[in-house]
């Protein structure tokens, strides 16, 4: 499909046959049960949901809306072009980066129900088009459901935690998990790319060039695909470096990690609900922006820089790290 992602997801949602404006939703909804039951299929909402159109105005914009943002986010980090070859990876990926920049669960069920659309739209576009292709972005969906959402809070919430050094503070030293919650409260990295890093990835000891502090760094590679750095105090650093000797790499369980920093909030008297392990990379905002302007930078100059080191592609994603 040619155009922007606004034109194409403009032409799926009226040239697909899903928009159904002026027929009654009630009507559909029952012929769509009959048919089932005819082919002997289970009458469930999911599976009258996957046989029927979208039928009002509101959710036709909202819909709309999704579609057009998940097709920008898939061309500024996977450098997809035609939204019919969006696939499960886009889709996990887009979802994530929702839940990174503060989503609650409400606005992120409106988010999953559109992909969800969106697949039966792609699917009788191929059909339309004499493509023999099925979409599957619902697995996709209910793989973050799974993995992510059920962690998130209902509301869309602040995620940094109230008093990150009391909490690393809490962690206690010895163990794989625990050297992978100060990798991502010192680095700022998702915890994907802190709980997995090979001896390749290590970069040596190194001088922060716009604060003059000696770190550690090590490479990984963030959504997209793109190489980016993370910085780690000298301790933790040489820490890293004695795992990686004895064990050939550091790896280090997500749920095993989760629950550490669960632990930990606790016993500090912090919420782990809707922080999670993702709350220390918005602490981590927070924090190197301050850092870096203390050093003079200016605000602008600051947030441009943390940007890019937290992989994100435009400013304004890491302005939703400093809400307060």
């Amino acid at each position: 499909m040619r155009g922007t992602p606004t034109a194409q997801a403009k032409a799926l949602l009226t040239k697909s046959g899903i928009l159904q404006l002026g027929t009654s939703k009630g009507v559909a909804k029952e012929w769509a049960k009959n048919q089932l039951r005819e082919q002997g299929q289970p009458v469930t909402s999911a599976s009258i949901s996957a046989n029927t159109g979208i039928y009002g105005l509101r959710t036709t914009q909202q819909y709309a809306s999704v579609w057009k943002q998940l097709a920008v986010y898939a061309r500024e980090n996977f450098g997809l072009k035609d939204i019919e070859r969006l696939a499960g990876v886009h889709v996990v990926s887009y979802l994530d980066y929702k839940a990174e920049i503060g989503l609650g669960r409400d606005a992120l069920n409106k988010e999953m129900a559109a992909i969800n659309k969106m697949e039966q739209a792609l699917n009788k576009w191929a059909v339309l088009h004499g493509r023999n292709h099925q979409y599957d972005l619902k697995q996709a969906v209910e793989t973050f459901r799974e993995d992510v959402a059920r962690d998130i809070p209902r509301n869309d919430m602040i995620r940094a935690y109230p008093n990150p050094s009391e909490l690393v503070s809490a962690v206690p030293l010895g163990t794989a998990e625990s050297l992978a919650v100060r990798i991502l409260a010192e680095s700022g990295c998702r915890i994907g790319e802190g709980t997995h890093i090979a001896a390749s990835q290590l970069r040596g000891m190194a001088t922060d060039e716009h604060t003059g502090k000696s770190v550690g760094r090590f490479s990984y590679i963030g959504k997209g695909g793109k190489l980016n750095s993370g910085n780690l105090s000298p301790e933790t650093y040489s820490s890293l470096e004695k795992h990686i000797r004895e064990h050939g790499m550091f790896e280090s369980s997500q749920e095993a990690v989760r629950n550490t920093i669960r632990t930990a909030a606790e016993a500090t008297g912090q919420e782990y609900a809707g922080h999670g392990a993702h709350g220390l990379r918005w602490n981590f905002a927070t924090a190197r922006m301050e850092e870096l302007q203390e050093h003079g930078m200016s605000r602008d100059e600051a947030l441009a820089q943390v940007s890019r080191e937290m992989s994100h592609n435009r400013a304004e994603i890491t302005e939703h790290y400093l809400r307060r």
